[in-house]
C-alpha cells in the first residue's frame, strides 16, 4: 500500500461518494409484489491533509519534517429479505389434519383423533414460543411431503453498516543521506446482522465488528531502504 507524504506546503483534499434508493429503479420482483423500493444509501467520505510539521516558536520542519493525515467513513443503510418458514396458524393451534404424516399420541402409541392434537396436551411452554412467532405472510411454496407450505414469511428491512479509518504518516529527513518515516492505521468496522425473524426467536449471532491497528516504521538511504 502506497500512502502520500506531506510536501513543504499545506495540501487537502475532501471527497465523498453518494448513493440513494430514489436514483435506483426498482428490481423486477419488488415490482411483481407491489413494493416499494427499499431504502439502500451508500455514504462514503472523507478527507486529507499534509504539509510540514510546523510548531510556532518550537519547530519548522519545512524541508525536513511532515506529515500526511487521512481519515475516510462509510455510511451504509443496506436492504435485506430473508425468507423462512414458520408453522401457520392450524399447525400452531395442533391442528395436522390435512398432512399425511400421522402425529402420534405419545400416552398412547396411537395417532390423535382427526390427526389434531387437543389444546390441553399443547406444552404451555410451546404455546408461548409459538406466540412470539410472526404469522406467515407469504403464500411461499408447497411442500407436498409435509402437506404445508414452506418459504411462507419473508423479513425486509435494512442494516446499517459503517467503516472508519484514519491514517497518519510522518517523513523525517535524517541529514542528507537518510530518510526516516513512520505511518499508523487504525481501522474498524460493524457489519450489522441480518435478521431471519424479528423478535427474541431469531437465529442469527449479532453484529460483526472488525478493528484492525498497523504500525510501520522505514529508514530509506541512498536509494536502499531498511
Amino acid at each position: 500500500m502506497v500512502v502520500s507524504s506531506g510536501t513543504n506546503d499545506f495540501h487537502g483534499t475532501l471527497y465523498e461518494y453518494f448513493r440513494n434508493e430514489d436514483l435506483n429503479a426498482n428490481n423486477f420482483f419488488r415490482n411483481l409484489r407491489g413494493e416499494k423500493r427499499p431504502a439502500d444509501r451508500y455514504n462514503q467520505f472523507g478527507g486529507t491533509i499534509g504539509g510540514p510539521v510546523w510548531i510556532p516558536k518550537l519547530y519548522n520542519g519545512r524541508d525536513k519534517t511532515f506529515f500526511f493525515f487521512n481519515y475516510e467513513g462509510l455510511r451504509r443503510i443496506s436492504p435485506f429479505n430473508m425468507t423462512s418458514t414458520i408453522p401457520d396458524a392450524a399447525y400452531r393451534a395442533g391442528d395436522f389434519s390435512r398432512s399425511s404424516i400421522p402425529v402420534i399420541d405419545p400416552a398412547t402409541g396411537a395417532p390423535f383423533a382427526g390427526n389434531k392434537i387437543p389444546s390441553n396436551r399443547i406444552d404451555p411452554a410451546a404455546a408461548k414460543i409459538f406466540a412470539l412467532l410472526p404469522n406467515p405472510n407469504s403464500p411461499g411454496s408447497v411442500d407436498a411431503a409435509a402437506s404445508r407450505n414452506i418459504n411462507n414469511y419473508i423479513n425486509a428491512g435494512a442494516t446499517h453498516p459503517s467503516n472508519n479509518e484514519i491514517t497518519t504518516r510522518v517523513d523525517h529527513s535524517v541529514g542528507e543521506k537518510a530518510r526516516l518515516f513512520g505511518r499508523f492505521t487504525r481501522y474498524d468496522a460493524l457489519g450489522p446482522a441480518t435478521p431471519a425473524l424479528p423478535g427474541p426467536l431469531d437465529n442469527q449471532t449479532g453484529d460483526s465488528i472488525t478493528t484492525a491497528t498497523r504500525l510501520r516504521l522505514d529508514i530509506r538511504t541512498r536509494g536502499r531502504r531498511r
